[in-house]
C-alpha cells in the first residue's frame, strides 16, 4: 500500500475518494530506560532506548493506518500527517496519531 504525505501520487490518477483513516500508539516510558535517559543527557549523548520507542510506536501507528485503509478497500493513503504528544501525570507516555486519506487508484 502506498502511504504518502503528499495529495496525490505521481503518475497515478485518484479514482475515488474512500474516506479519512487514522492509527495511533501509545506507548508507556520504562523506569530504568528513564534513568539510563536521564544519565545519557547529563553527558550529551542521544537516547537510544527512546528513539526505538518512538519508532515502534510509529511503525504500530502506521499499521493501524494500513489496516483501516485496507478494511475501506484502499489503494493508497494521502495527505497522511504524524503527530505526537506526550501523556499522563508525569509525561510518562507518548502517543503517536497518523491519519490521512484512504484512496482507490484510478
Amino acid at each position: 500500500m502506498i502511504v504518502t504525505t503528499t495529495h496525490s501520487i505521481e503518475g497515478r490518477s485518484i479514482g475515488a475518494y474512500l474516506g479519512l483513516v487514522t492509527g495511533e500508539a501509545i506507548v508507556g516510558a520504562n523506569i530504568f530506560r528513564d534513568l539510563f535517559a536521564n544519565i545519557r543527557d547529563i553527558v550529551g549523548g542521544r537516547s537510544g532506548a527512546y528513539e526505538r520507542e518512538l519508532q515502534r510506536a510509529r511503525e504500530l501507528a502506521r499499521q493501524d493506518l494500513e489496516a483501516a485503509a485496507q478494511q475501506l478497500g484502499a489503494d493508497a493513503v494521502v495527505g497522511v500527517d504524524l503527530d505526537y504528544e506526550v501523556l499522563g501525570p508525569n509525561n510518562g507516555m507518548l502517543m503517536v496519531s497518523i491519519s490521512g486519506t484512504a484512496v482507490k487508484l484510478g
